[in-house]
Order: C-alpha cells, then structure tokens, then sequence
C-alpha cells in the first residue's frame, strides 16, 4: 500500500512561504516513493473559538481547497477541527498513521498540533524515529526585509492599506467573490452604476477605493471598488462594509450573478463628502485614477 508524505496546516492565503513547503512536499513523496498529501483546517484555530469571526480571514475554505489543489498536489484533505481539537498528541499522531497513512512527514518550524500544542517538532521527531518514518522541518520563507511571510503579516497588511505587499506575500492579487445583489441603485443616479456583492463575512474587507479587476462569466474588466460605509450617504448598517465595483465600459444586468473582484492598487482611503456633487467629482477622479493604473 502506497504511503501518504504528510504536510499540515491552516494555510491562510496559501501565500508564498505555504507554497514552499507544497513545492518541498512533492520533492519529499517523490524522493521517497509516496503520494503527497496536504491536510488542511479550513479556519485558524483563533477564528473558530473567537466570538468576532467577521473579516478575519484572507481565503474562505473553498478558496484554500482550490489553491492548494493549483499546487498540484496528489491529495488536499479537510481536518475537522473540533472533532479533534481535544485529542491527546500521541491519538493524532496515530490517527495520522492509520487513517492518513502517513509515512513521512513536513512542517514549518513553528508547527504545534493536538491538545494545548503539545505535540511540537521534539515530539514529531521522536514519534517519526519510532516508527522509523522520515520527519523534516522546513525553515520560514522571509521577505526582503527579513520578516517572516506569515498569514499574519499579510492580513496585516490588507487591513492598514498596503495592498501591494500583501499580493507581493500571496504572489498573486487579493481576491473577494460574491453573488450580486440588490443595491439602493444610488450609484446609477450619480452616473456610476455598481454592482453590490454578498461575500463570505468571514473574509478581510479592506477599506477604500482600489483600481481592480472584475471577471464574470469567465471575462475580466477593469474595475473600479469600494468597501466602506459610505460616510456620505449611509443607507447600510454600520457594522457591515458594502463591497461595490463599478466595471469600466460595461452596462448589464449582473443580478444574481457570481463577480470575482481582484485588488490590485489601492487609490485611497474612504471620504466623507458634504454633498453629492463633491462625491460625483472623486469618483469621476477615482475612476480615471484607475482607468489610468490598468491601462498600463
């Protein structure tokens, strides 16, 4: 029977220092003529026991499932996290033999699995020794500036405005999908149609106006996005950011239809106005902000 090299995580982003150890694994499975095999949560362990799970997440779990399906690995499998959040740590490592099929085994070195963390990189090594198993810890991928890329960091940086350091990170563009949706249709009185989006409330929604891209239907447009409030005329609940995206050269009706918006500049922060006219005259500045970023 063929043996499974294991790797585990979240995987948040699936961002470029996971996409190492993806690239490490498959060496790994191949040196030693196994199947590769990525188990992953579908939420940080945080989030889950957490009572504010709202925008704190960079991919919803279908999100990381297809990403780390991209990575060509021969298998992507969902742990549960609360079915085995209390299991002791040699439970879960006999779980991983006999369900998992484990014969080798990769994680980063700051990997800590089952009960309290209890089983750390000096348990797994010893545990894989016994059961003569290989074991190997890889080191972080760092940015330029020596920070570790983390999960972390990268929300961090979709929160406080810089966009492009955390696509940088992901190695491709922030992503929010979502069906279409009803709007106040204010937008289209003002001259600038949107499309509204209902998106996984799990998601980080970074705050502002961004140059982007929308595809729908499988063809991409450029975009102009907002998520906010709309300091200047509040129709939402205030503790519900609106995600709309004005696409450029495009006028159909897209209700109930699934828009993929992808950030790629961020142009500024979120305004408050003291009438209409003064809003109509930035977004008609936004708009040639980003008409001129992504005709690059």
């Amino acid at each position: 029977m063929t043996k499974n090299f294991i790797l585990i995580g979240t995987f948040d982003g699936v961002h470029k220092g996971h996409q190492h150890l993806t690239n490490k694994l498959k060496a790994l499975a191949k040196k030693y003529e196994q199947k590769s095999l990525a188990l992953y949560f579908a939420y940080p362990a945080k989030v889950l026991q957490s009572v504010n799970k709202e925008m704190s997440v960079i991919c919803t779990p279908e999100e990381k499932k297809q990403l780390l399906k991209a990575q060509n690995i021969d298998g992507v499998k969902e742990l549960k996290f609360f079915a085995i959040k209390n299991l002791s740590r040699e439970n879960f490592f006999n779980l991983l033999l006999t369900k998992y099929k484990m014969g080798g085994m990769l994680v980063g070195r700051d990997f800590a699995f089952a009960k309290n963390r209890s089983g750390h990189l000096d348990f797994l090594a010893e545990k894989c020794k016994q059961y003569d198993i290989p074991f190997i810890h890889e080191g972080f991928v760092t940015n330029s500036d020596g920070k570790k890329i983390s999960s972390s960091l990268i929300r961090d940086a979709l929160n406080s405005g810089h966009l492009i350091k955390a696509n940088r990170m992901l190695t491709r563009p922030y992503e929010i999908s979502g069906k279409v949706i009803m709007g106040m249709k204010l937008g289209r009185k003002i001259g600038f149609p949107t499309a509204n989006l209902d998106p996984s409330i799990f998601k980080i929604h970074p705050k502002g106006v961004y140059a982007g891209k929308a595809i729908l239907d499988d063809k991409t447009y450029n975009a102009v996005i907002n998520i906010g409030f709309r300091p200047t005329i509040n129709t939402i609940n205030k503790n519900v950011p609106l995600i709309e995206a004005h696409l450029l050269n495009f006028d159909k009706d897209i209700y109930g239809k699934v828009l993929k918006l992808q950030f790629l500049k961020k142009i500024r922060k979120e305004m408050r106005f003291h009438n209409l006219d003064e809003l109509k005259a930035q977004i008609a500045k936004d708009k040639a902000k980003a008409k001129a970023f992504l005709d690059k």
